[in-house]
């Protein structure tokens, strides 16, 4: 049974157009009872989101991707607007309140915002993770996650770092997240992620980091990013793979199967 961990609802403003209420109804039709809400950076759906899943029958699993960096105060000093992103999944009561304190902070200390018509970021850095992490569960991000950026970079020393870093930190639930959406720089990094795995004897997961909800709504989804800052932009999502699949779906992407089964074990987590 796969279970999906990385998904973006409503609170992804201008950057997902998932109803959750037909998410919901679709995995029912799949027979898979849980799913996440990551949104990024806000958690202003995450109680309608948990009361619309209980009402459906599905089980509903917390988080956020967060804008991370390895440190907030420098990357605001230097006006920087590279980022990476971080998924995070609560545990348990101590896991929901680190969450809300870490969103929070993120915003309240480490607001960034490089120009004023820039967008606003609250940025979450290792001082914050290693201060409010109990209670969490840790997934390693999409390819623009550290570790595997770190990977992208080929700096074997950088990918060791960074690793031991965030197992230090979160030990047995840190899981290195991959996916794929015929993307290159995806291949890439999960062929060092696995690679990674398979030295330090680390868990991996797929996910699908959906942001809409079947593969006809890509369109859709792509006039809202490219107006949502009120004008017509340029950029555009480098796949039209990020829609909520079926299990046979996840399964037809290639993935050793134990990958698909680790979902299970962090949804018995929860």
């Amino acid at each position: 049974m796969f279970i999906h961990l990385h998904n973006h609802f409503k609170g992804s403003f201008y950057d997902s157009i998932i109803d959750d209420t037909e998410a919901f109804k679709k995995l029912k039709n799949d027979n898979s009872p849980a799913i996440a809400i990551t949104d990024h950076g806000q958690m202003n759906y995450v109680v309608k989101f948990a009361k619309n899943a209980k009402n459906a029958g599905i089980k509903p699993i917390i988080g956020l991707e967060f804008y991370f960096v390895r440190d907030a105060r420098e990357t605001i000093e230097k006006k920087d607007n590279f980022r990476n992103h971080l998924v995070l999944l609560v545990k348990n009561e101590e896991g929901f309140r680190n969450l809300i304190k870490l969103n929070n902070l993120s915003w309240i200390n480490n607001y960034f915002q490089r120009t004023p018509a820039s967008t606003l970021r609250g940025l979450l850095d290792w001082n914050l993770i290693r201060e409010y992490h109990s209670g969490l569960i840790c997934l390693t991000g999409c390819f623009f996650g550290s570790l595997p950026y770190a990977v992208l970079n080929g700096n074997k020393n950088e990918i060791i770092e960074e690793y031991q870093k965030y197992k230090e930190i979160f030990g047995d639930d840190l899981y290195l997240e991959m996916g794929w959406h015929n993307i290159p720089e995806e291949k890439i990094s999960n062929e060092g992620l696995i690679k990674l795995s398979k030295i330090y004897n680390q868990k991996c997961v797929i996910t699908q980091d959906s942001h809409y909800l079947n593969k006809e709504d890509w369109e859709v989804q792509d006039v809202l990013i490219n107006t949502r800052f009120g004008y017509s932009s340029s950029f555009h999502f480098k796949s039209r793979e990020y829609y909520l699949k079926t299990e046979e779906e996840m399964k037809k992407l290639g993935f050793p199967e134990e990958f698909m089964e680790i979902t299970n074990e962090i949804n018995e987590k929860v």
